[in-house]
């Protein structure tokens, strides 16, 4: 808790938090960045079994990369992060096969006119 918690919160309200053996209530684990959201109890399942599906069902490798690079933050300084991200983006856009699909779209959406295309004034 002692290297986990300042990290999240900051050192003095983890300092408050220990030295004070104080009870967070949800709502302000939430405003304190601890959790992401507060879900009531009788809809904790279906609110992660959603999430989780959302998850399962993400662009796997863009998910994993990300959160790679979200642990590696910690001990790099910014310049070398920037590096790692550069090289990140650029092994997704290259990449055939586990990348391939989860950026940009390569075919206009039918909804978007195509580039080059002057808006249509109604």
């Amino acid at each position: 808790m002692s290297w986990l918690l300042p990290r999240l919160v900051g050192l003095r309200r983890a300092q408050e938090i220990i030295l004070t053996n104080c009870r967070v209530s949800a709502a302000d684990a939430a405003a304190m960045g601890l959790i992401t959201r507060v879900v009531a109890p009788e809809n904790l399942m279906d609110e992660g079994l959603a999430l989780a599906h959302a998850l399962a069902n993400g662009p796997l490798g863009a998910i994993g990369g990300a959160r790679a690079l979200l642990a590696q933050g910690f001990g790099n300084d910014l310049a070398t992060q920037f590096d790692l991200e550069a090289t990140r983006i650029a092994e997704a856009g290259t990449t055939a096969g586990e990348f391939r699909g989860q950026g940009v779209p390569s075919t206009p959406s039918p909804e978007l006119p195509a580039p080059g295309t002057p808006p249509q004034l109604s």
